[in-house]
């Protein structure tokens, strides 16, 4: 386990913001940090945090999934635990298919949720708070993000783009007969036997963002 964290809470909400620091401060070992920001800071800002405990009860330009995906790409070290008042199953999957660590609804025992995932992530494991552990665990249909490839992930955008396979292949540089391989996986991870579905399917599992 880690002996020197550094610890950065993002939540609009100050009273909540407050409460959660006090909570990780009594949680952490001498020589950490916990500290809290209205705000997201810049990606140069964050470079030798540790851990980033992001609410989405705030505004944010960039499609929530999207924002956990890019800082995962920029600060591979970082890890992300999301904090929500939502406890909707596309949504929780959509930020663990993207690269958070966690993810703790904020109507379970927040005290003891927040203790016990900063000592987990510090192991290198994956923390979900009660309730989130229970939905994923009914959820039947849940894909875990190494199933697909980079690449069946890529042909998998660029068909809820509405491109054709023969478009697919040429602009990945790939043969047509790759193409429809990487489709036939795709329909295997998402059990469904038509192609007409892959795009609903994979929203639904939340291998694509819902549109808005």
């Amino acid at each position: 386990m880690l002996t020197c964290i550094r610890i950065l809470i993002v939540e609009a909400n100050v009273v909540l913001r407050d409460g959660i620091r006090v909570v990780l401060e009594r949680t952490v070992l001498p020589r950490s940090s916990v500290e809290g920001a209205e705000t997201l800071p810049d990606e140069s800002q964050l470079g030798d945090m540790t851990i980033l405990y992001l609410s989405d009860n705030r505004y944010t330009p960039t499609p929530y999934a999207a924002l956990i995906r890019k800082l995962r790409a920029a600060l591979p070290t970082l890890k992300i635990v999301v904090l929500s008042e939502r406890l909707n199953a596309p949504f929780v999957k959509q930020t663990i298919q993207n690269g958070a660590h966690g993810f703790i609804y904020m109507r379970d025992d927040m005290e003891l949720c927040l203790s016990y995932s900063v000592s987990t992530l510090c192991r290198d494991l994956r923390y979900f708070s009660p309730k989130v552990a229970e939905l994923l665990a009914t959820e039947v249909t849940f894909v875990a993000g190494g199933d697909l490839t980079n690449m069946d992930k890529q042909i998998l955008q660029m068909i809820a783009q509405d491109f054709t396979v023969q478009q697919i292949a040429q602009q990945l540089g790939v043969s047509d007969r790759s193409v429809y391989r990487s489709k036939a996986k795709i329909r295997e991870v998402l059990n469904i036997q038509n192609s007409d579905n892959i795009v609903d399917a994979a929203r639904r599992q939340g291998l694509l963002e819902e549109t808005t």
